[in-house]
């Protein structure tokens, strides 16, 4: 990992200065502050899509510096080193695709008409995000076995789609009890997920960085097929079987 102490290291906790002092002197401290922005925002933009094409262990620096054209002290002063990058995107990635996600007091109230509402809005989310679901993704399984805090920003935020899994599913079980039905939604929700990832990460080793729309369309049918198994009570009965047969 890329690691140097930042030059700048002890000044004040302002933007870093990027341009020459007898200009920087003339330009009001509002204009600073965007163009502190302008920097972060187009060195993180430029980390994306380094780790999209590479990996976290590829993406250097150098690299950071000389597509951005950012200075490396000043990628330091905001990021404090390339772990801090690589969270400060996965973290932006996230906050971005779950904004993108339907508001599930916008559906219909049950059914199988809620479970196909809510579907419809999270694959057009994906189609028009998916370059930060597969950034995620790929941030997950390149970090998962490490200490990098990256990974905890993609942790919490499974966690965060599985939590509005069971929001958008349990009222559509209106046959179930209220703890059977959350837990029918969170099966639902882990499966689907796990069906995006795969979508997700079949994209990247195909090389084509993000999914396209159309591959995220089988979910849909998915859940339909889930949501009429764990309906029937099929979906708990083989759970009970299970936890049986590993007691």
């Amino acid at each position: 990992m890329d690691r140097h102490p930042p030059t700048d290291r002890g000044m004040p906790n302002r933007t870093p200065r990027t341009l020459p002092k007898a200009l920087d002197a003339q330009v009001p401290e509002n204009a600073r502050e965007r163009l502190g922005l302008q920097t972060r925002e187009r060195v993180m933009d430029v980390a994306a899509g380094l780790l999209l094409r590479g990996s976290v262990g590829a993406m250097t620096i150098a690299d950071l510096v000389r597509l951005s054209g950012a200075p490396a002290s000043s990628i330091y002063w905001h990021f404090g080193s390339k772990e801090g990058l690589v969270t400060a995107v996965a973290a932006a990635a996230v906050e971005r695709w779950l904004a993108l996600l339907p508001d599930v007091a916008s559906l219909p109230e049950g059914g199988e008409e809620r479970v196909v509402a809510g579907v419809a809005g999270i694959t057009e989310a994906l189609a028009r995000d998916a370059r930060a679901v597969t950034l995620v993704i790929k941030v997950g399984v390149e970090l998962g076995r490490g200490r990098h805090t990256g990974i905890e920003v993609v942790r919490r935020a499974r966690a965060d789609v599985l939590r509005y899994g069971v929001r958008l599913f349990a009222p559509a079980f209106g046959g179930l009890s209220g703890a059977m039905a959350k837990r029918a939604a969170l099966h639902m929700a882990s499966l689907l997920m796990a069906t995006a990832d795969g979508i997700a990460v079949n994209a990247a080793t195909l090389g084509r960085g993000a999914a396209a729309a159309n591959d995220y369309r089988v979910l849909a049918d998915l859940a339909v097929l889930l949501y009429h198994h764990e309906s029937n009570g099929r979906g708990e009965a083989a759970r009970t079987a299970s936890r049986g047969t590993l007691q």
